[in-house]
């Protein structure tokens, strides 16, 4: 039977005995791999005296099985090349957008309560910037294309904040105060879509939806972009939904979540039909009445990439990992791929769009304070105590000390005590998480609303010594306190449910509602124990209302445009409240009056905003207890990094 060499005589016979070996009937006796194939057709020594048979006992059949296993290596080597002379991803750019003075970046925090938002927004191919900018409440939306100089105001826009572009490009939706509206995005008549109360998130479906979060977290809900009700969404588990991201099968949104024990910022994921709620953890999604949180991933903004990764924000700055979007389970661990990004409150300025463009704007973090005196004439003083996240906190009644929450370095919270004539500074030993301070009359003791670690998981009212953990006694169990009233041996706070209620730190006796709307919160008494003024949101802004702690008349509302966190002064004559960044003084009745004056603003200014109460008074009246903020209020300097997206999955591959 003809062979290779009878019809061209010029194969050299290395090539016929290779091509004989790959062609072997038994396996074994075939080359191990292609490479071995491929040296052996290189290597004019292969074959040669190696007994591989006569030609003339080669049948013809094996030549096409031989040409075709030759076509098969240089089809490899060919298909090799190809992949060799694909141009890799474009490089990532990075590149310096410079806003105009007069339109500069806003870093106002403008909800309700006073949040961080993002004041930043990307069309869906990376090309144009809409952000926020404006001052005073004078804001509004610009527009800037990333490849031109110039920055043009969005028309329909005034008061805009939160903005957040649709799928296709072509509208753009905000909020003013607490209605969501949308423009084209090349500007013209707004047009109002829903009103959604402390609105604390938005997200827009491709099928011409957008998800909305309010209440500060405690509503989800579809709103059609066309305009129309909020279509609610469950919340079997009674927890906080903020910042919604939506996955690419848009049944599901990552989230920033609680757990139902109370701890804040773990990124979690909620089925968007059932409400179902699943904390992210490096081991898989939990359901959130069920999760240990120190197993939780803690962080905020959470969004997912086209490339395959989930990122979310950290005191740090924006970390990413891996994350399969239909099982939801993360891969590998965390890295940081981003710091320097200005944050306020957990509104990092930060936008990616499907593209893979970054725009973020450079700073520090503006939840980093320090502690200061400020006057109503504007003057202020440090403490001189070093920066750091604080919480909620309280000054003892002879205002040498403060009591105060301080989230550390590895997102623990934590009790410190800050002696303010001495300038030292203690931790608080707690069994548990702390938990809105208060002192204790005597100025020795602390009261604090404490989350246990383990299980039960149970909180608990507990008033401790500061010099002694171990002298500790519990007050009340299932009670979120805000209040001390000794005298009468009661208090006000708040139980799971929300709600303003008096609540008796004696057996035996049951707790009074002040207010039972669930967003009721922070009552606090008068020092004469004669009032009660609170916080509510019931008429959908936050207002100050007051109501006789004898219960024998009914609420007054004393704020005019919004108030939040009331703290009386010391000699009971002025009631305080705050509003974004003003704070507001109003006068109280003598007694055998009953109508509080006019609300007079007295200063403002680049406080911190804390969950629970942010300010307090010095024994004088004179001087309100504050936690000063970074200065810079705007920018003017923008980064862009293109293709940021695939540098990021890089970076999680290596």
């Amino acid at each position: 039977v003809p062979v290779v060499t009878q019809f061209r005589k010029s194969v050299p016979l290395n090539v016929w005995a290779a091509v004989a070996k790959a062609l072997e009937k038994v396996p074994a006796d075939r080359f191990d791999c292609a490479k071995s194939f491929a040296d052996a057709l290189a290597d004019p020594r292969f074959g040669v005296g190696a007994g591989t048979g006569s030609p003339a006992g080669r049948r013809w059949a094996w030549l096409g099985w031989g040409v075709g296993a030759i076509g098969v290596v240089l089809s490899a080597w060919a298909l090799r090349a190809t992949w060799s002379a694909r141009p890799a991803p474009p490089a990532a750019k990075h590149l310096n957008v410079v806003l105009p003075d007069s339109a500069p970046l806003s870093f106002a925090s403008l909800g309700s309560l006073d949040p961080g938002r993002r004041a930043l927004a990307l069309s869906p191919d990376g090309k144009t910037l809409f952000y926020v900018a404006g001052g005073n409440g004078a804001y509004r939306l610009y527009r800037r294309d990333i490849g031109a100089f110039e920055a043009t105001p969005v028309a329909g826009t005034e008061g805009a904040w939160d903005p957040l572009v649709s799928p296709d490009g072509e509208w753009i939706a905000f909020l003013v105060g607490s209605e969501l509206r949308k423009v084209p995005t090349g500007g013209g008549a707004a047009v109002a879509l829903a009103a959604i109360p402390e609105s604390n998130g938005l997200a827009w479906s491709s099928d011409g939806r957008i998800l909305v979060s309010a209440r500060e977290g405690s509503e989800l809900g579809w709103v059609p972009q066309s305009g129309g009700p909020v279509e609610t969404i469950p919340n079997p588990h009674g927890v906080a939904r903020s910042l919604p991201s939506l996955l690419p099968d848009g049944r599901h949104a990552l989230i920033e979540t609680s757990s139902f024990r109370g701890y804040n910022s773990l990124v979690g994921v909620v089925d968007l039909e059932t409400g179902r709620t699943l904390a992210l953890t490096p081991s898989g999604p939990v359901s959130v009445d069920s999760l240990d949180p120190a197993t939780a991933i803690r962080g905020q903004q959470p969004q997912y990439l086209a490339s395959g990764q989930l990122v979310y924000t950290t005191p740090a700055g924006l970390m990413a990992i891996g994350f399969d979007p239909v099982s939801h389970r993360v891969r590998g661990r965390a890295v940081e791929v981003l710091s320097g990004v200005r944050s306020v409150w957990g509104g990092t300025q930060y936008a990616v769009a499907i593209d893979g463009t970054l725009v973020y704007a450079p700073g520090v973090d503006a939840d980093l304070g320090v502690l200061v005196w400020a006057s109503r004439d504007g003057a202020v003083d440090s403490l001189g105590f070093g920066p750091q996240r604080f919480g909620t906190f309280s000054l003892s009644p002879d205002g040498r000390r403060i009591a105060a929450l301080v989230t550390s370095s590895a997102g623990a919270l934590e009790l410190w005590v800050y002696d303010v004539e001495r300038g030292t500074e203690a931790k608080v030993i707690t069994r548990g998480i702390p938990f809105a301070p208060r002192w204790w009359p005597d100025g020795r003791r602390v009261v604090f609303t404490e989350t246990a670690t383990q299980a039960p998981y149970g909180q608990v009212v507990v008033r401790q010594l500061v010099e002694s953990a171990g002298d500790r006694d519990t007050l009340a169990v299932g009670w979120l306190l805000n209040d001390i009233a000794p005298d009468t041996l009661e208090a006000t706070g708040s139980p799971g449910s929300g709600g303003a209620w008096i609540v008796p730190l004696v057996l035996g006796k049951d707790p009074v509602p002040i207010d039972s709307f669930p967003a009721a919160w922070g009552p606090a008494y008068s020092p004469d124990q004669r009032w009660i003024a609170y916080t509510s949101n019931e008429a959908g802004r936050y207002e100050i209302y007051v109501t006789d702690a004898g219960r024998r008349g009914a609420r007054q509302k004393v704020s005019l445009a919004g108030g939040e966190e009331p703290v009386w002064s010391p000699r009971g004559d002025e009631l305080f409240y705050r509003w974004g960044q003003e704070w507001v003084a109003v006068a109280v009745p003598p007694p055998g009056a009953s109508t509080f004056g006019r609300p007079q603003a007295i200063f403002r200014g680049p406080y911190v905003n804390v969950y629970g109460r942010s300010h307090d008074i010095a024994p004088d009246g004179r001087r309100h207890l504050l936690i000063l903020g970074p200065p810079e209020q705007s920018t003017t300097r923008l980064n862009v990094i293109t293709n940021w997206t695939d540098a990021v999955r890089r970076r999680i591959a290596r």
